[in-house]
């Protein structure tokens, strides 16, 4: 039992904390890993220099087996 982080790298501004949410649920059951608790989705804004600014979602749930 431990805690499950993911990190979801767009440019895209379209993209959102539910969608962020989503893409981790399905590596997290791609990887064997089930997840629960509710999860919580912190923003950052990752500055890249010639390219511009890529925001970036830390998606972590609470509780996490290996299955």
């Amino acid at each position: 039992m431990g805690q499950y982080e993911f990190r979801v790298r767009r440019r895209d501004r379209g993209v959102s904390a539910n969608y962020a949410i989503r893409r981790a649920r399905e590596t997290a059951f791609a990887d064997g890993v089930r997840v629960g608790g509710d999860p919580t989705v912190q923003t950052k804004r990752v500055p890249l220099p010639l390219i511009g600014p890529r925001t970036e979602f830390i998606v972590r749930f609470p509780r996490a087996t290996r299955g």
